[in-house]
C-alpha cells in the first residue's frame, strides 16, 4: 500500500432495529477517513440517491502508516472470496483488487476476519474525537 496512491475501503452490511444498511469507510491517501452509511437495497452497490449520511475523520499518520504495515503484510495472501459476502476490503493503487469476506457461503476467512477486525479498530479510533 504506497502511502501516495493507495485507498483501502471497507465496507459490510449490518442490522439495526430490523433495518439493513451498509457502512463504507475509505481511508484515503491524505490521512483522511470517509464514513458513509447507506441504505441496503439487496442486489446493487449502494448509490448517492442511498446515503443516510457522510462523515469525515482526520486519520493520525502512525495509525495510517500502521495500516498500510498491516495491509502490505496480509490483504495479497487473502483468500478472493465469495461475491455474495456481507463485508468485504477493497484495495485501489493503480488497479483495484477486492477481497471478500467469505470463503464459502456464511462462512467468514479467519485471515480476513484478523484484518477486517484491525482495520475496523483504526477507523473507530480515527472517529472518536481528541480533546
Amino acid at each position: 500500500m504506497d502511502n501516495a496512491t493507495s485507498t483501502l475501503t471497507q465496507s459490510y452490511r449490518f442490522t439495526q432495529d430490523g433495518q439493513e444498511f451498509v457502512q463504507v469507510n475509505v481511508f484515503y491517501p491524505d490521512l483522511t477517513l470517509t464514513m458513509t452509511t447507506y441504505m441496503y437495497l439487496e442486489g446493487a452497490e449502494p448509490s448517492d440517491d442511498d446515503i443516510l449520511y457522510e462523515l469525515y475523520y482526520s486519520v493520525q499518520e502512525s495509525k495510517y502508516d500502521s495500516l498500510q504495515r498491516h495491509i502490505e503484510k496480509s490483504f495479497s495472501s487473502l483468500p478472493d472470496g465469495l461475491s455474495q459476502s456481507p463485508a468485504y476490503l477493497q484495495l485501489a493503487n493503480g488497479k483495484t483488487e477486492r477481497k471478500y469476506s467469505w470463503q464459502s457461503e456464511g462462512v467468514m476467512s479467519e485471515a480476513f476476519q484478523e484484518l477486517d477486525a484491525f482495520v475496523t479498530r483504526i477507523a473507530t479510533y480515527s472517529s472518536i474525537p481528541s480533546g
